[in-house]
């Protein structure tokens, strides 16, 4: 992703979490500012990393904000780790002091090197109030399925077949329920917590992770697919392989690599994957 943080990214980003969040239009090498919960914030963030998945560190200065244990909650949610460290910064309050803002407070996160980057905040003379925080340093594990997964069960089916005569044009994720209800039905598949552009998503991944990790929450995803016979075990390994070597970028605009067709009780579906707004996603489509 060349190493470029999208404003329209972020923005959505932290949106999701439940942030009450306004990103402002930034300058060029100056950090990003904004309103949380209508006060002032300074924000320090490098693009998501292509090896790990999750952005390796941030820096967010809170500036007169008083329910820091919600916030700082949401923003973990966002970075999927906890912060390390929390401090107060002599620059930065002159700094808000001559603007008449409130006290500010500042957090690191780091997946990486924190005990490295807390011995510097030690060092540093205009840092004070310098406090370690519990789960903080704890290494990254690997993310459990509920991260990436929602899964359909027999309960859902039945809540759907008991409403359709209803609403025949009920949707569920802007799909017409009693047209993917065969599908369901069928496969029973597990559905991505993203949803794509393009169709029903039964993968969405956001970035990239180790191959290894990659490869378990693929083939997770594709297993129902695999066990109703709707793929092959060679339809498997190339969209696994799709995955692999497909870097996700924020203006792909599409990459149809993977494509398959098949009928389940006389409606017609397709497969396919595509690559935008830095997902990677296989989608199902109803072929009308």
């Amino acid at each position: 992703m060349s190493g470029m943080v999208y404003w329209a990214e972020l923005q959505s980003e932290l949106g999701s979490t439940g942030l009450k969040v306004v990103v402002d239009i930034p300058f060029p090498g100056s950090p990003w500012t904004g309103t949380l919960n209508g006060k002032r914030f300074l924000m320090s963030i490098p693009s998501r990393s292509e090896k790990t998945g999750p952005r390796e560190w941030m820096i967010v200065t809170l500036i007169g904000q008083e329910n820091l244990e919600e916030i700082i909650s949401h923003l973990s949610e966002f970075m999927e780790y906890k912060p390390f460290c929390r401090y107060n910064d002599s620059i930065i309050d002159k700094a808000t002091t001559e603007k008449g803002l409130e006290k500010s407070i500042t957090y690191e996160w780091s997946s990486t090197d924190a005990s490295q980057r807390f011995s510097q905040l030690e060092a540093d003379g205009n840092k004070y109030n310098l406090e370690r925080l519990e789960g903080g340093f704890e290494p990254l594990k690997p993310p459990e399925m509920s991260k990436f997964y929602q899964e359909f069960t027999p309960e859902t089916v039945q809540k759907w077949e008991k409403a359709m005569p209803e609403n025949p044009d009920a949707e569920w994720n802007y799909n017409k329920i009693r047209e993917i209800l065969p599908f369901v039905k069928k496969v029973m598949p597990r559905i991505g917590q993203s949803q794509s552009l393009f169709g029903l998503s039964i993968i969405s991944l956001a970035s990239k992770c180790e191959a290894k990790e990659e490869q378990r929450i693929v083939r997770y995803g594709l297993e129902p697919l695999l066990k109703s016979g709707v793929l092959a075990e060679e339809d498997v390994e190339e969209i696994v392989q799709w995955f692999l070597e497909t870097t996700p970028t924020w203006d792909t605009g599409g990459d149809w690599q993977f494509k398959k067709e098949f009928e389940i009780d006389g409606i017609k579906y397709g497969l396919i994957t595509d690559s935008h707004r830095n997902h990677r996603d296989l989608n199902l489509q109803v072929i009308h």
